[in-house]
């Protein structure tokens, strides 16, 4: 996938409303697609798939901070995580950390001989071991599906 591609498709999701992105967001969003797609590709996952986490996680704000002191683009707490919440707000670390939690939720579930379908692993993302979060899962595919039609236009 090319990198201007997933930023045409993220801005033209936005401009008819699918995709709620002020210009910002959307500048940010075209700005990290080179890095979502080449993170994406050495993680072994749809590039798509990890701009809607990105979309859901943080609407593309680098310096996004939850109140369960998750950090950056792709919300990962820094308490599981190599990196400091300083280090996750940076895009370069944020995007290939988001991907290799993704992973690791993956491998958890195939550890605990449970289901591996995307639907579990987006769970575990966004809820940790209980691995129940259906409104994440539903919104995550949601805007994948709108960013994979805009691409199709």
């Amino acid at each position: 996938m090319d990198p201007a591609a997933l930023c045409a498709a993220i801005v033209l999701a936005s401009s008819t409303g699918d995709l709620k992105l002020y210009d910002w967001q959307q500048q940010n969003a075209c700005e990290y697609s080179e890095i979502i797609i080449d993170s994406a590709k050495d993680g072994g996952i749809d590039p798509i798939l990890l701009a809607a986490v990105i979309y859901i996680e943080s609407r593309f704000s680098p310096k996004a901070v939850s109140s369960a002191d998750a950090c950056g683009l792709t919300q990962v707490v820094h308490h599981y995580s190599p990196y400091s919440c300083k280090e996750l707000q940076r895009p370069h670390t944020a995007i290939p950390e988001g991907v290799r939690m993704l992973n690791a939720w993956e491998s958890y579930l195939v550890k605990t001989k449970r289901s591996t379908r995307l639907e579990s692993v987006l769970a575990c993302y966004a809820s940790g071991r209980r691995c129940r979060a259906p409104r994440y899962v539903r919104a995550v595919k949601w805007v994948r599906h709108k960013i994979s039609e805009a691409l199709t236009r």
